[in-house]
């Protein structure tokens, strides 16, 4: 979905919409909600709202049927995931960041901040049990570390640009973990592969 989205962004080629657009029909009539592993379908409800913003930089035109179909899939996705959340560490996070994502994306009927607050209250919990006041992940993983830390970077920024308050010591505790990813960093740009990435 992201490469068909970047495709039709570089060339306006109506091929990548309409593909895209039938993959994701196909998929909501064809899989049940809840048929795949709940980080499975944080990464998906993530991809297509990003490659559903991709396509709208050239201001597409998307049937109501269709953007009735993704909303309603999307809602009950979205259900489904805060009722499924993994317990904790790296798969929780990148669950509650697509919460995050969606509830800055999509729309909100009933103009209710909640599954937001939800969201930020959950990340900045897992923030604070994942990386350790020295700035390291407690999986001692360096892919783990690089992986988390990026959907934290994707909160502060969807932060920043929205006008969001995050809770005292968020991004402090981000920072730390920038510092070790900084330095573990070889000079060509590389990682150590420790842990799970070995």
């Amino acid at each position: 979905g992201l490469d068909l989205a970047f495709a039709f962004n570089e060339t306006g080629d109506k091929k990548n919409l309409k593909t895209w657009q039938s993959l994701v029909s196909s998929w909501i009539e064809q899989v049940e909600i809840g048929s795949d592993s709940s980080d499975v379908s944080a990464r998906r409800i993530q991809n297509w709202i990003y490659a559903w913003m991709i396509f709208a930089r050239k201001n597409p035109v998307f049937s109501i049927e269709f953007i009735n179909q993704i909303c309603q899939s999307l809602a009950r996705q979205i259900t489904h995931l805060r009722n499924n959340l993994t317990p904790e560490r790296n798969h929780r996070t990148l669950e509650l960041y697509s919460l995050f994502v969606a509830s800055l994306a999509l729309p909100n009927p009933d103009k209710s901040d909640e599954l937001l607050q939800f969201s930020i209250k959950q990340l900045y919990e897992n923030l604070l049990t994942d990386f350790q006041a020295d700035g390291v992940h407690r999986e001692q993983s360096t892919h783990y570390h690089m992986i988390v830390l990026r959907s934290f970077l994707g909160v502060m920024e969807n932060a920043k640009r929205g006008n969001l308050n995050l809770p005292e010591g968020f991004a402090e505790r981000v920072e730390k973990a920038c510092e070790f990813a900084m330095h573990i960093h070889t000079p060509v740009g590389e990682i150590p592969a420790l842990s799970d990435s070995d």
